[in-house]
């Protein structure tokens, strides 16, 4: 508990949050629900899709919806232990619209480049390198620090928002499907509440584990600048001859 207090008292990352300011974002989330599913009943009448979404609003609009408890994982192996965050939210109102963006987002991992896919495509990936003997190689690995919270939502929203407008509709922006998965990616990854000990607090910078989407988030933020560099600078294509990332472990043969 004295752990994470720690982490929601860190002004940067949480905000608590009045009974008054929970009920005025839960209006708000409701009214972008009710506005995604009858974007989705007009988009070849998909009322699967516009009945899942609101799958998670009560039925009573007197009835609070839930709320995600926050909790942590000990870090065991850190001296002193830290807690990683974890905000569960596969029952929360934004669940669906979490899910929905996991699925379209899948259509762009696909292509990353550099992403690893578990530990077999990391064994055939490897497999596949020839090193030039004359040269010394060594194995690199790395570890990005706390990379879910660390991710900024805005560029991060930009990044994603353009990569899935271009690849997947033809960069259209006024494209039926492309304006509901943007406003599903917002019902997602904003107004983030979480409860702890009888407390709500309003998530302030970076993604939630917890949130469907966050590691299909992490991993195109990710993918986008390590593409960006290897694309532009021959000195990494000559001395990289191997270069992965799972999530936020990465591994590379320099």
């Amino acid at each position: 508990v004295e752990k994470c207090n720690e982490l929601l008292n860190s002004p940067t990352d949480y905000r608590r949050l009045e009974i008054a300011e929970v009920d005025l974002i839960v209006e708000r989330q409701k009214e972008l629900i009710d506005k995604a599913s009858e974007l989705a009943v007009s988009i070849n009448d998909n009322k699967q899709l516009a009945n899942f979404l609101q799958c998670k609003v009560p039925e009573d609009e007197t009835d609070m919806p839930k709320f995600p408890v926050f909790y942590g994982i000990p870090k065991i192996h850190k001296t002193p232990i830290k807690f990683r965050p974890i905000v569960p939210c596969h029952s929360c109102l934004q669940a669906p619209a979490a899910k929905y963006v996991s699925k379209v987002l899948k259509n762009l991992l696909v292509d990353c480049r550099y992403l690893l896919r578990g530990t077999k495509d990391l064994a055939v990936k490897l497999s596949k390198i020839k090193l030039d003997t004359r040269r010394k190689a060594y194995l690199v690995s790395a570890d990005i620090v706390a990379y879910y919270p660390n991710v900024p939502l805005l560029p991060a929203k930009a990044i994603i928002l353009r990569a899935v407008c271009n690849k997947l509709y033809g960069g259209d922006i006024h494209n039926p499907e492309y304006r509901l998965f943007a406003l599903c990616y917002r019902l997602a990854n904003n107004d983030l509440i979480c409860k702890f000990e009888n407390e709500y607090y309003l998530q302030l910078r970076g993604l939630a584990m917890g949130v469907a989407c966050s590691p299909d988030i992490a991993n195109l933020y990710g993918a986008h600048f390590e593409e960006l560099a290897f694309d532009n600078d021959p000195y990494l294509k000559a001395n990289v001859p191997f270069y992965g990332r799972f999530i936020d472990d990465v591994l590379g043969i320099v």
